[in-house]
């Protein structure tokens, strides 16, 4: 069997179902968690690089040109800076992080790091966890920085959302299985 060339990796398709699963679809721009304009599956900046702006409107069929644009641009990153082949399965959990949090904070993880001393680790799950806070620090936060305040300005709110997909790609990028975790309480 031939190794995996890491430059040929694209995202699977259980990349893609996570994703698509988390992000939703969405044809009409809002804002996300993170008071950033969104469009499509998870889209916050065109092709050309305008940024999304509230009040615009998409089809089905490019959310979807938009989804394989970002990955594109994701997937080049993390085979820019991962010079060793990855399973698909690591490979798809590391994009859908990836996706969510930003090509600026990856690169800034403890995720990276540690795949980047050995991909099997066992601390990586856990690392995935540390990015389970969203929002702008506006409502309902929590005391993140352990000063004894709660609701501080700035501070952000331990997303529902954010663990279940942090626990879907921790058991993805070790398991190889796609699972959502939708039934267990946060």
């Amino acid at each position: 069997m031939k190794e995996p060339d890491p430059e040929e990796m694209k995202t699977g398709i259980n990349g893609i179902k996570l994703i698509d699963h988390f992000e939703g679809c969405y044809l009409d721009s809002y804002l996300c968690p993170a008071k950033v304009p969104t469009i499509g599956i998870g889209t916050t900046r065109y092709e050309s690089g305008a940024e999304v702006k509230l009040g615009e409107h998409i089809t089905i069929e490019r959310a979807y040109e938009l989804l394989e644009f970002d990955l594109t641009r994701f997937e080049f990153y993390i085979k820019k800076n991962i010079h060793f082949p990855l399973l698909q399965h690591q490979f798809d959990a590391l994009i859908s992080l990836v996706y969510n949090i930003g090509i600026g904070n990856f690169l800034k993880s403890s995720v990276l790091r540690l795949v980047l001393r050995d991909p099997f680790d066992k601390h990586i799950p856990k690392k995935f966890m540390m990015w389970k806070f969203g929002g702008d620090g506006s409502k309902n936060g929590i005391d993140d920085d352990d000063d004894g305040i709660i609701d501080e300005v700035g501070e952000k709110q331990r997303l529902a959302g954010l663990i279940r997909r942090r626990k879907a790609e921790a058991h993805l990028y070790v398991t190889g299985e796609l699972k959502f975790f939708e039934d267990e309480q946060i």
